[in-house]
C-alpha cells in the first residue's frame, strides 16, 4: 500500500456522512505514466495545490475511538473558527501516512481552506 492514504468523507448540514472517497498517492516514478485502473469506480485524479489545516493525532485510524475523532475535529474546527480561517466544513479529511502494519502510526485530520 502507498502512503499517504487520504480519506475524504462528505457531510450534510446535520453532519451525517453522505459519501466518501479514498485516495492513494502515486509515487513520483509512476506519475508520468501511471498504471490504468482495472475497476470502473477507480480513476486517476490530479489535485491542485491547496492550503490544508491539520491536527496530528497519532495512532492508526482503526484504533481511534469515535469520541476521539469527534473531539479532534471539534478542536480543529474551534481553532479555525476562532482565528477566522475559512475552510470547507462539510468535507473532513483523514490522512494515514504509514504502512498499515508499521508499529508507529501517523494519522492526521484535516480541513481544506476555501
Amino acid at each position: 500500500m502507498t502512503a499517504p492514504v487520504i480519506s475524504k468523507p462528505y457531510m450534510d448540514a446535520a453532519w451525517k456522512e453522505v459519501g466518501a472517497t479514498m485516495h492513494f498517492y502515486v509515487p513520483s516514478a509512476f506519475q508520468a505514466n501511471p498504471p490504468s485502473p482495472t475497476e470502473d469506480n477507480v480513476y486517476m485524479e490530479d489535485w491542485d495545490d491547496a492550503l490544508v489545516y491539520y491536527r496530528a493525532i497519532g495512532e492508526s485510524g482503526e484504533k481511534i475511538s469515535q469520541d476521539v475523532w469527534v473531539s479532534e475535529f471539534t478542536n480543529l474546527y474551534t481553532a479555525l473558527t476562532k482565528t477566522g480561517h475559512g475552510y470547507y466544513p462539510y468535507m473532513s479529511v483523514v490522512g494515514g501516512f504509514t504502512a498499515p502494519f508499521d508499529e508507529v502510526q501517523r494519522t492526521e485530520i484535516m480541513f481544506v481552506s476555501n
